[in-house]
């Protein structure tokens, strides 16, 4: 063979679902082509047969569900996974977290702050909860710790030869200069 040509493959569940003008949906895959990425949310505009013009990134954009499978990968944005909302904000959160989630701190802090305004925390068990979340947190160095911990731990001891330092007088500063000339 001269060459070999990439193929990409996804795997989702087809699904049908329906949508009307003014729904808001997102997209559940990347479209490199369209450049709107995975998980970016639109609204609906207009629906004219087996076309759907969605607005996403202020822009207007044609899908076709019914006859491209590519186009395939929208859905609702009523609700979505922490995982999914990595890297977003939103103006209200709600957070549940059921009998079998076992609280770890990345996923907390994740679902926690991506609430610009208000966010509800709903516990099935929130003694158990802590309890996991305490367990599975534990210390973790950032990337920063590991490749500057020599440079951190000199600027560490420069502050406390700062803090420890003591306020000249004036005299000092004026026998100083004195000698200096």
């Amino acid at each position: 063979m001269a060459g070999k040509i990439p193929v990409a493959v996804a795997l989702f569940e087809d699904k049908t679902i329906e949508v009307s003008e003014g729904k808001k949906i997102r997209l559940t895959t990347t479209d490199k082509d369209r450049n709107i990425a995975n998980n970016d949310r639109g609204m609906i505009k207009r629906i004219d047969d087996d076309k759907l013009q969605i607005e996403l990134n202020g822009k207007l954009v044609t899908y076709q569900p019914q006859k491209e499978y590519a186009d395939r990968h929208l859905d609702y944005t009523y609700a979505i996974t922490s995982y999914a909302s990595q890297g977003a904000s939103y103006p209200y959160v709600i957070v549940y977290e059921g009998a079998r989630t076992l609280a770890a701190m990345d996923n907390t802090y994740v679902e926690l702050s991506r609430a610009k305004e208000h966010v509800q925390l709903y516990l099935s068990d929130g003694n158990a909860w802590m309890k996991n979340l305490t367990k599975n947190s534990g210390d973790r160095l950032t990337a920063h710790d590991i490749l500057n911990k020599q440079e951190d731990q000199l600027a560490r001891n420069e502050i406390r030869i700062w803090d420890n330092s003591k306020e000249m007088g004036k005299g000092f500063v004026e026998q100083w200069n004195s000698k200096r000339r």
